[in-house]
């Protein structure tokens, strides 16, 4: 069974998993501890008012998944620069989206899914202090989009769940399995002991 899991990780992490034989289930928990590091440095002076997001590259190196490259951002960006090095395969990236009014639970932006899908990530990552997301690249995927166009059908549709006084946390999950459904990728939400459960196939 453990080598079953581990074999289905690996083509999930390569982007050989077609949508039909996504799993259930997906164990993100050899990044886990890294995450959560992560996390705990982008609220260290929330107290403050003061929040910083981190980020890192994800590899497939040496038979399992990896955090590598980590990046600190600002209040509300970070600038991802994969870099892959010898013996490493391209998986993905990670951030953390910290608030300075303490919001949890708020996952991935428009600006994510665009950088997720120009980027060509197999996985996409976010951790946002008590959930952690993924977005999940398949073959009915898209190759690239329009930035622009999707940050503004995201806000759209985070406005319009947030007017039905869907609470914001929850209007951005409506609006992030909106756009799994345009632009072909599949969703995990989680603990953040890095498992996941599967919340769209495409």
């Amino acid at each position: 069974m453990a080598t079953q899991r581990h074999n289905i990780l690996k083509s999930v992490c390569l982007g050989e998993c077609q949508s039909k034989d996504l799993p259930s289930e997906l164990d993100l928990s050899s990044i886990s501890t890294g995450m959560n590091r992560l996390w705990q440095g982008s609220i260290r002076n929330i107290r403050h008012g003061l929040v910083t997001e981190f980020g890192a590259t994800l590899v497939w190196q040496r038979g399992r998944l990896r955090s590598t490259n980590v990046v600190q951002g600002e209040s509300n960006t970070v600038a991802l620069k994969p870099q892959i090095h010898r013996g490493q395969k391209f998986v993905g990236t990670f951030h953390t989206h910290p608030y300075k009014q303490g919001w949890l639970g708020i996952a991935f932006s428009g600006e994510d899914f665009a950088t997720a899908i120009n980027l060509r990530e197999n996985v996409s990552v976010v951790h946002a202090g008590n959930k952690i997301a993924a977005l999940i690249r398949t073959e009915i995927s898209s190759h690239s989009v329009d930035s622009n166009k999707i940050v503004d059908l995201a806000n759209e549709l985070v406005w319009r769940y947030s007017n039905e006084k869907t609470p914001f946390a929850e209007a951005v999950q409506k609006m992030n399995i909106d756009l799994c459904v345009a632009y072909g990728l599949a969703y995990y939400l989680g603990k953040t002991d890095g498992r996941l459960t599967l919340r769209h196939k495409p």
